[in-house]
């Protein structure tokens, strides 16, 4: 009788310990998940970021061709003169 006795709180034991890594599991899992949305998240406002560098770097371009030209156009103005 001991023995079954004893048997059964190793059981219990065992089972309550099987509850327990099954609730670190899932809090394990819930902060993955978590980790993984806000890597996302930053991943997106990261691409916005390039996206918004990119037009400012040929907005740049731009405005250094224009300036380019401009000179270009005074110097033939001065040599005209």
């Amino acid at each position: 009788m001991q023995e079954i006795e004893r048997l059964n709180q190793q059981n219990e034991q065992a089972n309550q310990q099987g509850e327990d890594l099954s609730a670190q599991v899932r809090s394990l899992e819930f902060e993955i998940s978590k980790a993984l949305n806000r890597t996302e998240d930053l991943n997106r406002q990261l691409e916005q970021k390039q996206y918004e560098t990119k037009q400012k770097e040929a907005a740049v371009h731009d405005c250094e061709r224009e300036m380019q030209t401009l000179k270009s156009q005074l110097q033939s103005f001065i040599n005209e003169l």
